[in-house]
């Protein structure tokens, strides 16, 4: 059965009414939860450049050649950045 553009089934469709409603919740929902991803990337990092950590890497060895701290503040900012550009790039 063939039915008008303009009719779903016999009943008249109210012009993209239903669509853009489900794809406004469908983008605040997306937009809610990549708030909340980037807020608890904020807090991890947070964690990771505060003292009591950097204390614990703060030492006279050296990692493959790099002070221990330099290495661990570099990896843990190396990290943030590919984790940022993760939830960044799957809300889009």
């Amino acid at each position: 059965m063939d039915y008008p553009a303009a009719t779903r089934g016999g009943v008249p469709a109210i012009a993209g009414h239903c669509g853009a409603a489900a794809e406004e919740r469908r983008a605040m929902k997306t937009f809610a939860v990549t708030s909340q991803r980037l807020v608890a990337l904020f807090l991890l990092g947070t964690l990771l450049f505060n003292y009591p950590l950097l204390a614990v890497f703060d030492r006279a060895a050296l990692f493959l050649g790099i002070p221990v701290l330099y290495a661990y503040i570099f990896s843990c900012w190396a990290l943030l950045i590919g984790l940022l550009a993760l939830v960044v790039e799957r809300s889009s």
